[in-house]
């Protein structure tokens, strides 16, 4: 079925919210949970903050995504609804069979908890975004033609509208500021060539050793999705330092594609133009006991 997602998940989690009306200067709180809240949810109340990776106490969307901040996205889940994020996966082009597959809508989802993902997948859903909100599946096989060249079958993509454009213009824009000043400075490519993505970190529970790690991006010529991590073992930890995907998983993706687009024209991506916002994102969870300070 797939490897948890961590935070790759929370940049469609933003789409969900921006199809709702948000914009990426939009607010919400970014402050760990009450004990009040985390005994309501089911999470632990054992003297951490819940959950881990909460950056300051408030924020824009487009400044949770830069900093990967737990704490907001899943307040933003909470606020639009478990239904809204898990459908907007599979409307990118994620497997519907591996969101949530024990039905427990947990709310922690954003951040990757029953999010099980493939690098293909994820590298569907984020060309979804790319390519303006027009879906077209995953195909290995483009023509096949018999010995006279006459074309038997040829792949046509559907480009099927799934979301708004002006929304992943939105989206765009702000995984833009994941590369220029957030946790995959190491994405950033030659010649000025802008590209955009979501890093993940996969922890095992309570504090335990990573897992997995994504970077998941684009530029306005291909996406590409990579995982690092243990397919036949998700269970021990893997060993070494700094196990996180933007200093492991980035850097890979940042080789590739410099290398794939050596020689490519440099290009922008489309401009969303005026973008309203300001608003306080409605958040029934209310303020935190205390702050996190957690990297």
């Amino acid at each position: 079925g797939g490897f948890s997602s961590g935070s790759a998940y929370k940049q469609i989690t933003l789409m969900a919210a921006l199809e709702q009306g948000y914009t990426i200067n939009d607010t919400i709180s970014s402050k760990p949970l009450s004990n009040e809240v985390r005994e309501e949810i089911g999470a632990p109340i054992n003297g951490r903050s819940y959950p881990s990776g909460c950056k300051g106490s408030g924020g824009t969307l487009s400044s949770h995504v830069q900093a990967s901040s737990n704490c907001a996205f899943m307040r933003l889940q909470n606020s639009i609804g478990f239904d809204a994020v898990k459908e907007m996966g599979i409307r990118l082009g994620l497997n519907p069979e591996s969101l949530d597959p024990s039905s427990v809508r947990p709310p922690c989802f954003t951040i990757g908890c029953d999010a099980l993902v493939t690098p293909l997948g994820m590298a569907s859903a984020f060309s979804t975004i790319v390519n303006e909100g027009r879906r077209n599946p995953a195909h290995f096989v483009e023509k096949v033609t018999d010995r006279d060249g006459n074309v038997l079958y040829e792949f046509v993509p559907p480009n099927e509208q799934v979301v708004s454009a002006d929304n992943t213009r939105q989206a765009m824009k702000a995984m833009e500021r994941v590369v220029q000043a957030g946790t995959c400075t190491r994405c950033r490519l030659p010649n000025g060539q802008p590209a955009a993505g979501k890093t993940g970190t996969v922890e095992l529970g309570d504090g335990g050793r990573n897992i997995g790690m994504w970077f998941s991006g684009f530029t306005p010529h291909m996406a590409t999705a990579v995982w690092v991590g243990d397919p036949l073992d998700q269970k021990s930890g893997l060993s070494g330092g700094s196990l996180q995907g933007g200093r492991i998983a980035g850097p890979i993706w940042q080789r590739f594609m410099a290398s794939y687009l050596e020689g490519a024209p440099v290009l922008d991506f489309p401009d969303p133009g005026r973008i309203s916002g300001g608003r306080a994102i409605p958040d029934e969870w209310g303020s935190a006991d205390s702050e996190d300070e957690d990297d």
